[in-house]
């Protein structure tokens, strides 16, 4: 039988939230406010957040200042047209589909996540939400953000620019669960329909999801798709993506993110609606972009029933249950600057890397 406080660990919202800043390159009073929250387990940065990677370093700074407490600060860094910090002391990485066109590609993908997680550990980021486990297909959104339409190829890839943010001391997470090549409408703008019968996602686009599962990755993000011939909720809300698919037929151990439950294709009416069916269906954190939802979201996580343990309101020691996706320390930093040397090289002699500034 399940006691109380195994009860409160399931539904406490504490430190599970990740929210963008409502400021830009600095700090506004209300973001500074927000960063206290117990809610709050980490925040989210976009290219409006950059100017070069010495002001990233002090903004990454004043962020943990504010909080008082040890946070994930994350992007979304894959390379391609995916980067939020780009030049100005970062290096200009290629999509992921140049990988499968190269002779050395899986060695050409390590070296981009070691190249990769190493410039933003530097500038005090703690994660990159990457590699993308999509298959190339009729998704616009997705494109030459996916590694290749080969599910094999994928996961092959995928795992190798995994190894080399790992060698850099990086988490990762793979995206977007169960698989978002297929689905042609962007979830950013509308909530996209994938009518594929299970057997024939299973076969194709769960193939990387399934084998990040075998090789015990840490986390995963959620598709805002609705996968109609297997279940008429998105997977962010589905029980039977999360729980019947991804934990017991994948067996899948680690942490399980929602994509932004700002998007359109999350809409389904407030953030308090949707931090609760969310959680519901399985998944562990959440991400909220939109600046106009920030106050939103924490008040919901407040909200008697909505999944929140009210002895946490207020208390700044709370759980956070992003600190598992912290960087590990790497063996010194000689050993740290020699590994992204050798992947620079590496992209450099493959012509797979722009020169930064």
């Amino acid at each position: 039988m399940q006691t109380a406080t195994q009860k409160n660990a399931r539904d406490d919202f504490s430190g599970r939230l990740m929210l963008a800043l409502e400021g830009g390159e600095t700090l506004t009073a209300a973001d500074r406010k927000r960063l206290r929250h117990p809610a709050l387990g980490g925040v989210i940065l976009f290219a409006r957040n950059f100017s070069t990677a010495a002001q990233l370093r002090q903004l990454t700074a004043s962020l943990r200042r504010a909080a008082g407490r040890d946070i994930v600060i994350a992007a979304d860094q894959e390379g391609g047209r995916v980067q939020r910090f780009c030049e100005n002391g970062f290096s200009v990485l290629p999509p992921a589909s140049a990988f499968a066109q190269t002779a050395n590609g899986e060695e050409c993908a390590r070296a981009a996540g070691t190249v990769m997680a190493a410039e933003l550990i530097a500038a005090g980021v703690d994660l990159s939400f990457a590699p993308v486990l999509d298959l190339r297909g009729r998704s616009r959104i997705i494109g030459e953000r996916a590694f290749s339409e080969n599910p094999r190829a994928v996961f092959s890839l995928a795992h190798s620019f995994a190894l080399g943010m790992r060698e850099a001391g990086m988490q990762c997470c793979g995206k977007h669960f169960p698989g978002h090549g297929a689905a042609a409408a962007d979830s950013h703008k509308t909530l996209p329909v994938d009518k594929r019968k299970y057997e024939t996602i299973a076969a194709r686009d769960l193939t990387p999801f399934a084998e990040w599962a075998k090789a015990k990755m840490p986390a995963l993000m959620t598709a805002h798709i609705v996968y109609s011939e297997c279940d008429n909720n998105p997977a962010t809300y589905s029980r039977f993506w999360l729980r019947e698919v991804l934990r017991r037929r994948l067996n899948f151990g680690g942490l399980t993110i929602s994509d932004d439950l700002s998007m359109a294709g999350a809409d389904i009416g407030g953030i308090g609606k949707r931090l609760k069916k969310a959680r519901a269906a399985g998944c562990d954190l959440f991400l909220i972009c939109s600046p106009e939802n920030l106050n939103e979201s924490l008040a919901a996580a407040e909200t008697p029933g909505n999944g929140n343990n009210n002895k946490t309101r207020g208390n700044n020691n709370a759980t956070n249950n992003w600190l598992p996706l912290k960087p590990t320390p790497t063996p010194n930093a000689n050993w740290q600057n020699a590994a992204y040397n050798r992947a620079r090289k590496i992209l450099k002699e493959s012509g797979l890397l722009r020169r930064h500034s």
